[in-house]
């Protein structure tokens, strides 16, 4: 027999363990049309990063499930996920979403990366808010509607899908309208998927917005 100390011969060299993420982006469902394309540009980010070698040497493990724009989903392939040890979750298109997803995140002490605008009102340090705020977003666009340039517009109607954001988004812009000494025209809110706007059109006209 033959004794080889203090050396190894032919050992293949270890890749260190790659970094789990998940994407919480709908495949399937009203949000898909939006949710999909993100899904796969997050997708062609991470496949650069990996072409780069990674992160401190380790390549990202993407996983994407489909929660299938279900919020209950939502929150079942977020503990999915961070039970298979994800570092951190990228998603959540809508607010409902993202608040299924915030106690879960808080709980396991990992990131969520919200890259969408929201309605504010909300900050957790597990979370990090990518998007635009009403202030940033309708304000400047109220404003704009009521100056000369454009229009001196002076009834507005508020229109919306019937979830978190759109209401809490068109609650702001009413409080700032009436800083203007303004109040909307009105307000109307559909099922999210909904494609049928004519009771809203007929809403609209009948306001004389």
């Amino acid at each position: 027999p033959v004794l080889f100390a203090g050396c190894s011969v032919g050992l293949p060299k270890r890749e260190p363990p790659g970094l789990l993420v998940g994407l919480l982006n709908s495949q399937t469902g009203p949000m898909a049309i939006s949710s999909t394309s993100l899904r796969d540009i997050e997708l062609h980010a991470f496949e650069q990063i990996n072409a780069a070698g990674g992160i401190l040497g380790r390549r990202i493990d993407p996983r994407a499930p489909d929660p299938r724009s279900r919020p209950d989903l939502f929150a079942k392939r977020a503990r999915e996920l961070l039970d298979k040890g994800a570092v951190a979750l990228f998603g959540c298109w809508t607010s409902t979403s993202r608040k299924a997803v915030l106690p879960l995140v808080e709980e396991f002490k990992k990131l969520l990366f919200y890259p969408v605008q929201y309605e504010g009102n909300e900050s957790s340090r597990y979370v990090v808010y990518g998007g635009t705020l009403p202030n940033q977003q309708i304000f400047p666009t109220l404003d704009w509607m009521t100056s000369a340039a454009g229009g001196s517009r002076k009834r507005i109607f508020l229109v919306g899908s019937d979830y978190v954001f759109p209401r809490t988004a068109n609650l702001i812009a009413k409080k700032y309208l009436a800083t203007k000494g303004l109040k909307s025209a009105g307000e109307a809110y559909v099922e999210l998927g909904d494609r049928d706007f004519t009771a809203v059109v007929k809403k609209v006209l009948a306001s004389g917005a």
